[in-house]
């Protein structure tokens, strides 16, 4: 069996400790060698990884002007921006742009919800930003901090959302069991922009919501221990489709608590979730295999000492990072594959012989 459909392989490589109080969400830079740290210390911090040495993170910036503790962080596709949502009820812009004068700097602040913004996320044309907030509404804001529209389809707080790859769908998951996908595809005739397209109904609390690689899967976490895919292809699959879109592709529960969150690699091949159960779980989630299957292909990491509140892998997956309730974060590096461990020892064997 190749490596595309084997168990996950990745070990500790750094722990930081920094922050003074939960760390609630992380996000790497697009280049993949920061990453951005949001706690409820209200601070969020920039890190440079050393991602090809064994030097240790350092801290590159803090960034403090939210009055109230962090929710959420994302980086801008391009990496010139990160968004910041806090429970002051406002969302920040920042200038990340490493040879500007105005590195770290407030670029706009996102003012219009009433409650805490528990939710970020930027679409990958670089030209739109969502926030999501308990006070059940979804703001789509343009890159220079305009509102451009307002989302108003839940009826309890939003806890999580995401654009699609392709920048046509919003996903937002509410503590009212229901995910809803919105159409956002700014050439679509102006009634369908903003329209929703498909719910799904949960069944419990979603804490989280994250689209695959190709905009036809989406994984979503919930109080009720579980993460699910499901299908959200609204391609025309014909008679090839295994699922209906809204069905479910696969159940995984090996949590004993709440998932916090939930994330696809960028090549959609693997999925992260965590748990307030202080575990993180990696799940080998390649459509070639069942959702059976990937119950025997996970790697269950217990590195934290309280629950775990957020994931987030680099764009070529070879580093995983993760948060949690015990201040800390710690960054996972990928193992190369057994076989090819196994062929360097040997080489070593031999000229150790020599």
């Amino acid at each position: 069996m190749g490596n595309e459909t084997s168990t996950p392989r990745y070990e500790k490589k750094s722990i930081i400790k920094y922050h003074s109080d939960s760390v609630t969400s992380i996000a790497f830079s697009p280049c993949g060698t920061k990453l951005a740290s949001a706690s409820l210390d209200s601070s969020c911090v920039i890190w440079n990884l050393h991602a090809d040495t064994d030097e240790k993170p350092e801290v590159l910036i803090e960034l403090k002007e939210h009055k109230e503790g962090l929710k959420c962080v994302c980086f801008s596709p391009d990496g010139t921006r990160l968004v910041t949502g806090s429970n002051d009820n406002t969302a920040i812009l920042w200038n990340m742009e490493n040879d500007s004068e105005y590195y770290g700097k407030v670029v706009y602040r996102l003012i219009g919800h009433k409650e805490a913004v528990t939710s970020v996320s930027y679409s990958y044309d670089n030209k739109r930003i969502a926030t999501g907030s308990e006070d059940k509404i979804v703001i789509i804001w343009s890159n220079f901090g305009k509102q451009i529209l307002k989302l108003s389809g839940h009826t309890m707080a939003v806890s999580s959302v995401c654009f699609s790859h392709d920048a046509n769908l919003l996903a937002t998951g509410s503590w009212d069991q229901r995910v809803i996908i919105f159409e956002v595809n700014p050439n679509s005739n102006y009634n369908n922009f903003g329209k929703e397209v498909l719910k799904l109904n949960a069944g419990f609390p979603l804490t989280s919501v994250s689209f695959n690689n190709n905009s036809k899967r989406l994984a979503t976490g919930c109080e009720d221990k579980n993460a699910v895919i499901w299908d959200v292809d609204f391609s025309n699959g014909g008679n090839n489709r295994v699922t209906q879109r809204g069905e479910k592709i696969g159940i995984y529960s090996s949590h004993a608590y709440s998932v916090t969150n939930v994330c696809f690699s960028k090549d959609g091949l693997k999925l992260a979730t965590v748990s307030e159960d202080k575990t993180s779980i990696i799940w080998n989630v390649d459509p070639l295999i069942s959702s059976e299957e990937s119950h025997q292909k996970k790697l269950i990491l217990k590195d934290h000492h309280n629950g775990v509140t957020c994931v987030d892998f680099n764009n070529d997956g070879k580093l995983m990072a993760t948060g949690s309730h015990d201040h800390t974060i710690i960054i996972y590096k990928e193992k190369p594959p057994k076989e090819q461990t196994e062929q360097k020892n040997t080489k070593d064997k031999k000229e150790s012989k020599k």
